[in-house]
């Protein structure tokens, strides 16, 4: 009788295992080739392009607004250049789930938003300018001085700080012996970063290096993809790992929900995003707003409702729409963390619920296989 029952067993796992290794491959057949390079088309031209291209203008943007408030610094112009500045780190998060292809190659991603930043590698220009007045910082010798200096965050160091007034941060670009400098070095940050985010977008555009054809026309002709579901397959995993991303490392990890500690739970303000300048909640709120741009504006959630999955089309919507009405009582995560309350706490579950939307229903009827993930264990 025991054998019976543990035959018996056995049988149901294995048909349970065959069952799930069959899941990709069924799913697979619900886009034909035909049907998947036409939503990749329209992923492509009506959110990918659309989304670089809005980078690319606010990054060349940034460059100018710093020059105007170069001519002749002061608190309205500092303000202004904060404001692009956030514009611009913004519409790199909104990009977030497409870090694959061109905004990785060579680790260009790293010279856009490193973290955390290289205080040395700042400080150590900084403290050339005020040593020798003839001192200068261009393009070049910031390329040169490494990822930790570079991009968004060195700018961010450069522009806010939580310890002292604007004043005293605008006195720094108005010191008749070193403010110039100082402002000829933020101006070589941001135009080797123009630079660089330039350089991923022309990789897409069409008139250029073209990455965008390759990717719709993939098992068609495509110089990069040999089977039309592999891009999507590229796709998928990245919205799962920059949505996982947000889960660990932008919020679980500053909540002290990370690494399996027990207790009272600890926080830790300093440990988030863009915490100088009370960006931290916007920057998730970006990655969010690319979600809803590639699954909506890019037409993947009405390829759901086409195929049988609707009710799953209407979770990553409904999901998607909570978390970004969401209301804190202050915009300021940094703050919201050193005065814990239970909306953060809530926040945070609605975007693991999220993920799991992605990871478990999304990629599967997708035909998706998720690969390593680099956030997992963090």
């Amino acid at each position: 009788m025991k054998f019976i029952t543990t035959h018996s067993l056995l049988s149901k796992i294995l048909a349970l295992l065959l069952l799930l290794s069959l899941v990709p491959a069924q799913a697979k057949e619900q886009l034909s080739d035909i049907e998947t390079r036409s939503l990749l088309r329209q992923v492509t031209l009506q959110s990918i392009l659309p989304i670089y291209r809005e980078l690319d203008n606010n990054a060349q943007n940034l460059v100018t607004t710093t020059r105007q408030f170069c001519d002749g610094p002061n608190e309205r112009g500092l303000n202004k250049v904060r404001q692009t500045w956030s514009e611009t780190l913004s519409s790199w998060q909104r990009s977030s789930p497409l870090l694959f292809g061109p905004a990785t190659e060579d680790s260009i991603d790293f010279t856009i938003y490193f973290r955390p930043i290289k205080k040395a590698v700042i400080n150590g220009f900084l403290n050339k300018i005020k040593a020798d007045s003839t001192f200068s910082i261009d393009k070049e010798a910031v390329d040169q001085s490494g990822v930790g200096g570079q991009g968004l965050a060195a700018l961010e160091y450069l522009l806010f700080d939580r310890k002292q007034a604007d004043i005293a941060i605008l006195s720094a670009y108005t010191d008749s012996k070193t403010g110039k400098q100082r402002c000829e070095y933020i101006v070589a940050i941001e135009e080797l970063l123009a630079s660089n985010v330039n350089t991923i977008v022309e990789a897409w555009e069409p008139d250029s290096g073209n990455y965008s054809e390759a990717f719709y026309t993939a098992g068609d002709g495509s110089a990069h993809f040999t089977k039309a579901y592999q891009p999507i397959e590229l796709l998928v995993n990245r919205l799962y790992q920059a949505i996982q991303a947000v889960e660990i490392k932008q919020l679980g990890v500053p909540l002290g929900l990370q690494g399996g500690r027990t207790g009272k739970m600890q926080v830790y303000p300093y440990k988030l995003e863009a915490w100088r300048s009370g960006h931290s909640l916007q920057n998730v709120m970006s990655v969010l707003q690319g979600f809803k741009r590639l699954l909506v504006d890019g037409g993947i959630l009405e390829v759901l409702k086409k195929n049988k999955h609707k009710p799953l089309a209407l979770e990553l919507e409904e999901q998607m729409n909570k978390i970004l009405a969401s209301k804190f009582k202050s915009e300021d995560l940094f703050q919201l963390l050193k005065e814990p309350s239970a909306e953060v706490t809530i926040f945070h579950m609605q975007i693991k619920e999220f993920a799991g939307t992605i990871g478990n229903g999304l990629a599967p009827v997708l035909g998706v296989q998720l690969g390593f993930n680099q956030n997992d264990g963090d």
